[in-house]
């Protein structure tokens, strides 16, 4: 039976043209003509999916302009600015009470068992039994903590005033290591961040200035990002309970999309990552937008978190191994590392939020007091500062030393996946502070 071949419109019977037969007929007198046909079909291919492609960008565009819009035409005002929230829901942080969105993990067991602290052969052989941790310490009275504050005003030098703020500097001595250890007033926290980072800046060799830095802000907040789609997905449920960030598109929400979008633009060899809203949102806790962009371009340049996040996480893995060094010197730390638990699986949100998926918001601060601080012995290197991650999460570990010898690869991963609700924070500083000696002297 003869092959047969479809004419098309302005065809004559019996021409030949460049065309694919498919089922079960045999290609005819056109087989001469095949690679002709493909490569054909092969452009038309390449067309359509470039013009799918440039169809795709325009649209990612026109979303992302809108989006832009949106944010920057909202509302700046908060539900903090007397929009019907009740001062009595909301805890000294703005997070509001009836919202949790940390959850916290209390462990019962072995609370008079060991030494709170026990030094032996090196400082990195601490050990801190679970509950020591998150034996509740005595609460802050508003005495106590206008002692401090009264302290850190005395510390204080005002460097320069505007209409409505004042630039503080502070001098770092062994009194200010000690006293940031102890915790900084939540009163002078923003200024003394500020302080301290604006401090090891000074000192880089390309050092760029608070006005250098805003001097394409504005410009930026107008430019479309190739981020902006997933700055959008993340903001919404970024701190979701706090009170600054509870209106959708306008107040905080508005601020941060503002500051992540303009980072990601001004750092486009990291781009946005989701683990930098956390920080952007930190950040604007404590200041307003403008200088909370500041604190996030010195974040990245001064304390190297533009290491941690570099394309491909190598530096966050580098980072890794030094953890998974100190974690061999101690019995939890070989007991997480043998039942193959990388610290990818548990430290990676820790490292790149600063411990906001790990502790609990007060306990974070205190944290944040000490890595804006820089090392104490003013080494500002790479390694002295990630440091101070590694002796955080061994303190971590350490907390959950007592319990995690005894669980299996399941619980283990669970629990060492859970936000911490640290009631000694003192005590746990003290062990951060401990391991961190330890770290300096090893390591």
């Amino acid at each position: 039976m003869g092959a047969s071949a479809t004419v098309h419109p302005g065809q004559k019977a019996g021409e030949q043209v460049p065309a694919r037969v498919s089922g079960d007929h045999q290609q005819h007198s056109i087989n001469h003509n095949s690679k002709t046909a493909n490569a054909v079909d092969d452009t038309v291919d390449k067309k359509a999916s470039s013009k799918s492609r440039a169809s795709q960008l325009f649209l990612s565009t026109s979303i992302a302009k809108t989006l832009l819009e949106k944010y920057n035409s909202a509302s700046p005002n908060t539900a903090a600015d007397g929009n019907g929230v009740d001062p009595s829901t909301v805890d000294r942080y703005g997070f509001i009470k009836s919202k949790k969105n940390q959850h916290s993990y209390n462990l019962t067991s072995d609370t008079k068992r060991t030494p709170l602290l026990r030094r032996v052969a090196h400082p990195t052989d601490v050990v801190v039994r679970a509950p020591s941790a998150l034996t509740p310490s005595r609460p802050l009275s508003v005495e106590r903590e206008t002692r401090r504050q009264a302290k850190w005003q005395a510390m204080a030098k005002a460097e320069s005033t505007s209409p409505g703020s004042t630039v503080y500097s502070f001098q770092i001595d062994n009194t200010l290591i000690s006293r940031t250890y102890k915790g900084i007033p939540d009163a002078w926290r923003s200024a003394a961040w500020y302080s301290s980072i604006t401090y090891s800046a000074r000192k880089e060799k390309n050092f760029v200035t608070d006005e250098q830095l805003l001097s394409r802000y504005d410009e930026l907040l107008t430019t479309d990002s190739s981020a902006d789609n997933q700055i959008d997905l993340d903001v919404p449920r970024t701190i979701a309970g706090h009170v600054l960030f509870s209106a959708r598109y306008s107040g905080g929400q508005r601020l941060l999309f503002r500051v992540l979008h303009a980072f990601s633009l001004t750092r486009e060899d990291v781009g946005y990552v989701q683990g930098m809203a956390p920080l952007a949102a930190t950040l604007l806790c404590y200041y307003d937008e403008r200088t909370a962009y500041i604190m996030m371009c010195r974040l990245f340049s001064v304390r190297h978190f533009d290491i941690l996040y570099a394309p491909g996480f190598g530096g966050l893995f580098d980072a890794f191994e030094v953890f998974k060094t100190a974690l061999e010197a101690r019995p939890a730390g070989r007991k997480i590392l043998n039942l193959g638990i990388d610290p990818m699986l548990f430290a990676t949100k820790w490292y790149l939020t600063l411990f906001h998926y790990a502790l609990q918001f007060p306990m974070q601060l205190r944290i944040w007091d000490v890595f804006f601080l820089g090392p104490p012995n003013g080494d500002s290197s790479v390694a002295a500062t990630f440091n101070i991650l590694h002796a955080t999460a061994l303190a971590i570990v350490d907390v959950f030393s007592a319990t995690v010898l005894s669980l299996d690869f399941e619980h283990s991963l669970t629990l060492l996946s859970t936000i911490v609700d640290v009631k000694n924070p003192d005590l746990f500083m003290r062990v951060v502070k401990q391991e961190y000696n330890g770290l300096s002297n090893v390591l």
